[in-house]
């Protein structure tokens, strides 16, 4: 899982691109269009629902509800879900 923080908001997501496994988080952040570029191959989801906005990948990333609570940065996992 990677967290990426954009201005005010929190966004998390599956690390592992859909096309051949490679770490997002070691990707690049476009933070005009809200996505994260997979290093490897190009590949780029949208934070806000995973999804691929460019190939080549085609499966979207899992993404988890985010938010602050008394200083801690909480990740809600899906039981039975995506997560």
């Amino acid at each position: 899982m990677a967290v990426a923080h954009i201005e005010n908001e929190l966004f998390a997501f599956g690390d592992e691109c859909t096309h051949e496994g490679c770490s997002l988080s070691e990707g690049e952040l476009d933070e005009v269009a809200d996505t994260v570029v997979c290093p490897c191959h190009g590949s780029a989801f949208a934070l806000r629902d995973g999804e691929p906005v460019e190939g080549p990948a085609r499966d979207p990333v899992p993404v988890y509800p985010v938010r602050v609570r008394d200083g801690w940065v909480e990740v809600k996992l899906e039981i039975g879900g995506q997560g």
